[in-house]
């Protein structure tokens, strides 16, 4: 017998809870986690179908009928959906060989509302490491998406790709610097949230269907754009659309003398803010004056840091000195440029990553820097997340919770900040707020870049989590295997012993101390006793060492001594 309460379906004891108009889902109400909005629309067209057969021609029409995908995504959102609502035998979504899919009509109740709940996403660009070793070591690894429980109910804006319709290469680059400057400002709204733009660059040059658009991000506004470099002056367009209705909100054209895009950025940022705010005037004022990030004074300024940006993004030690090289450059046309500071700042943090540098310099430049850049932009969220990375290498709990704290509380909605913030909550023993951070996190931004893969499987363990840290972990280790580590302890948990075993052999083939003291030392100490415990009883049901013995401990001063090993020692 069926329940039907406010969009839920409950279907017997023990069936699933499906709620396609939260777009929600799990083994019951309580567990339940929202779906990517590709899987919600997989799980809706067979909830509408429940009972019958659809075909993969079906499904992969009405789901990717305007995207060019491998039958891979639709398999991805078909495991996803199983997933989350514990179908591990494959009796509510059951595969017919060569024929399709189909929902058990016994489990499910076709006729659901089933209009998405909004979702939002912000500005990704920077990074935390699991580890220096890790992130080194790691060039690529596959996308990954985890459902977020609670929806994030603020309006959300999809920035598309800004155009260039004039033939002035320079044009090309206010396209860019308006997209990516248009995304960062937003991102510190508090009222409202932005998709990240490695989330929206897949469209870029695409003619797009500002419907499928909405959908496919769950958005409430599509922003389109495009710039064009003209003599003596500079022009862009706008509209922000309503992607149900494709009705334009507002569009209208601004433009300024010589290249001072900078104030046309500034002009488009304000006008979003006061149509969406423009009900409370004080709230589109304040939000104005907080999301605004300090432009620089020269455009030479940021064209450097623009191609400073460019190389840092690469990540790779080879790109490292042009990074550094073009940071410098602004702060040389612009010393009060902030974000040339904070790139300045990161490119130190590559270092410590990729060696080259003496760490101790590098640490110090990091921390100059990332001060320098709070200092001369004191709203930047990026700032303070880059201050609180350089006190967690220095071990500076203290100075790290702080620079933290404002961090998250400036920039709320920023998924990079809810990424690399999440392990210092972990450090403290905020593990659950830590996991309600991802989770947004990663509603915020879909298409995660693949350095979010190490945060999470660490932060996900210490929380406990290790189903979920063991699928990130999976994807890090086939980048490569240091990090075996966590997959082999979350394997352990899992009762995959046999990858267990396998991971602690690839692990141990390239780092043979590994130790949990020597990791703590390396990447930072728990403060929780939960979080230890799940981290030593890992590491001995992967069949890994807890403690260093005497002598590697002579070698590194101001290691991570835990209790149970300074008694084993004791005995030796």
């Amino acid at each position: 017998m069926s329940e039907i309460a406010g969009g839920a379906v409950h279907v017997g004891v023990s069936a699933p809870f499906i709620d396609l108009q939260s777009g929600k889902a799990g083994p019951n109400a309580h567990a339940a986690v929202a779906l990517r909005p590709q899987s919600l629309a997989v799980l809706k067209l067979l909830s509408d179908h429940a009972g019958r057969v659809v075909s993969k021609e079906q499904i992969m029409a009405a789901v990717w009928n305007d995207v060019a995908v491998t039958d891979d995504s639709l398999v991805q959102c078909i495991t996803e959906i199983r997933k989350a609502i514990g179908d591990t035998e494959h009796t509510v979504i059951r595969t017919l060989s060569k024929r399709g899919y189909i929902l058990e009509r016994a489990t499910s109740v076709p006729h659901i509302p089933s209009t998405p709940a909004p979702t939002t996403s912000i500005f990704a660009r920077w990074i935390w490491p699991a580890g220096a070793a890790v992130m080194a070591a790691m060039v690529a690894a596959a996308f990954m998406w985890r459902p977020m429980p609670t929806p994030v109910e603020l309006p959300a804006i999809a920035v598309l790709p800004f155009a260039n319709l004039g033939t002035d290469p320079k044009g090309d680059k206010f396209a860019d610097m308006m997209t990516e400057d248009v995304i960062t400002d937003l991102s510190h709204s508090k009222d409202f949230a932005v998709i990240a733009r490695n989330s929206t660059d897949v469209y870029k040059g695409r003619a797009v269907d500002i419907r499928a658009v909405g959908r496919e991000l769950r958005v409430k506004y599509v922003l389109e754009g495009s710039v064009e470099a003209l003599p003596g002056r500079v022009r862009a367009t706008a509209q922000l659309i309503d992607p149900i209705t494709n009705a334009h909100v507002w569009s209208e054209r601004f433009e300024r003398q010589g290249d001072d895009v900078f104030s046309v950025e500034a002009d488009v940022t304000n006008r979003i803010a006061t149509s969406l705010l423009g009900h409370d005037k004080a709230a589109a004022n304040n939000e104005r004056s907080l999301i605004r990030r300090k432009p620089p004074n020269q455009w030479g300024a940021y064209d450097a840091y623009q191609a400073g940006l460019e190389a840092s993004h690469k990540m790779s030690k080879e790109s490292v000195p042009l990074a550094e090289e073009m940071f410098a450059k602004a702060i040389a046309i612009d010393p009060n440029f902030a974000r040339a500071h904070l790139g300045l700042a990161w490119v130190n943090f590559l270092k410590l990553l990729y060696g080259g540098s003496p760490p101790d310099a590098a640490l110090s430049t990091m921390l100059e820097e990332a001060k320098t850049a709070a200092a001369l932009d004191p709203d930047d969220g990026e700032a303070h997340a880059a201050l609180a990375q350089a006190y967690s290498l220095l071990k500076d709990a203290s100075h790290m919770t702080t620079e933290a704290d404002r961090a998250l509380a400036l920039a709320p909605n920023n998924a990079d900040i809810l990424v690399i913030t999440s392990v210092f909550l972990v450090q403290s023993g905020e593990s659950d707020l830590a996991v309600s951070n991802i989770n947004k996190a990663l509603n915020l931004n879909p298409n995660f870049p693949f350095w979010y893969n190490t945060t999470l499987y660490a932060s996900l363990f210490y929380a406990g989590e290790f189903s979920r840290s063991y699928d990130f972990a999976k994807e890090a280790y086939k980048a490569a295997p240091v990090n075996g580590d966590f997959l082999a302890m979350n394997a352990a948990y899992l009762g995959k012993m046999d990858e267990a075993v396998q991971a602690r052999q690839a692990l141990l083939a390239i780092d043979p101390v590994w130790s949990a003291e020597r990791l703590l030392t390396n990447f930072g100490n728990m403060s929780g006793e939960a979080e230890l415990e799940r981290l030593t009883t890992g590491a001995t049901k992967a069949g890994l060492r807890i403690c260093m013995t005497k002598d590697e401990l002579a070698n590194m001063p101001g290691a991570v001594q835990l209790k149970q090993c300074d008694a084993e020692r004791a005995k030796g």
